[in-house]
């Protein structure tokens, strides 16, 4: 009897055994989802647009852009002035491309608007806000 126990402890151990290394893959796997992109940053064209009254913040954004690796295409002044910061995902309806850029800059007004005939992925209109919405704007060497 003894022995029919031990092949028991054997094929329970196994099965719980491949359980927990199920979950651990999975787990591993929603987490590579998670951190690292689908996407390399190189290849989301960026514009970048200032909607403030403050001069150079549409090239102090492209420099932060640039340093983690995004691809600006353009900076200059937007036509209109906005209070609130805001990305526009031109490339995907799930905002793949906008969410990425959110995440590295620090914001998340994210919007999408699909033009297929734009080169540039996303834009940014860097609005009133953008102390709070635009991490690493108010570094020291970018003190207004």
């Amino acid at each position: 009897m003894a022995k029919r126990s031990k092949k028991k402890q054997r094929k329970n151990s196994a099965g719980i055994f491949s359980i927990l290394l199920l979950l651990i893959i999975l787990l591993g796997s929603m987490l590579w989802h998670f951190f690292v992109p689908a996407v390399p940053h190189s290849s989301i064209k960026i514009a970048v647009l200032n909607g403030t009254d403050v001069s150079g913040l549409a090239r102090r954004a492209t420099e932060i852009l640039r340093d983690k690796g995004f691809d600006v295409m353009e900076y200059e002044n937007a036509q209109t002035k906005i209070n609130k910061t805001i990305i526009i995902d031109h490339y995907s309806s799930d905002m793949e491309y906008g969410r990425i850029v959110g995440r590295a800059i620090g914001c998340r007004n994210i919007t999408t608007k699909i033009d297929s005939s734009r080169i540039v992925k996303v834009t940014i209109i860097i609005g009133k806000d953008y102390r709070t919405s635009i991490k690493g704007i108010m570094r020291r060497e970018f003190v207004l």
